[in-house]
């Protein structure tokens, strides 16, 4: 995704992971729509590996727990910068069991999303809303993370 192989432009690399996803999810019967909009956005490749697990976990739950019509559904990805941070938003038209702050992740993915997620400093936050619902997760931009926009 770049000619430097220490770093990943985060915003072509979540079109081209949710695209293949999108290919493996989808059959004759249900397609499955999952849509980005991203804000550019390089990265260090250390920290993309982490972010792209955490992505493909969350939208692969939302394309298995999701209530989508007959014929499909849709998942909604939104990467969106600020001068001090940066967030990636997956969103579905489910109802999503939101985790507690007090509470320990329990299933394998939600422990593997909290795993990669304190090991770049990022933090989870989730709900529901009259839309669906959406899983946000943060990571703080430090000078040698997040490169250039």
């Amino acid at each position: 995704m770049s000619d430097d192989v220490g770093t990943v432009a985060l915003d072509q690399y979540l079109v081209e992971l949710c695209r293949e996803i999108t290919a493996a999810s989808s059959s004759a019967d249900q397609a499955w729509t999952i849509a980005v909009d991203a804000d550019p956005l390089v990265i260090r490749t250390d920290l993309a590996v982490p972010l792209g697990l955490i992505v493909n976990e969350l939208v692969t739950n939302a394309i298995q727990h999701s209530q989508p019509s007959s014929r499909g559904g849709r998942v909604q990805i939104a990467l969106k910068t600020a001068p001090d941070r940066f967030s990636i938003s997956v969103s579905d038209e489910g109802n999503g069991t939101p985790l507690h702050a007090d509470t320990q992740p329990s299933g394998i993915g939600a422990r593997m999303i909290d795993a990669f997620a304190r090991q770049i400093d990022a933090t989870i936050t989730n709900g529901r809303s009259s839309a669906g619902y959406s899983v946000r997760v943060t990571v703080p931009r430090c000078a040698d993370r997040a490169l250039r926009t």
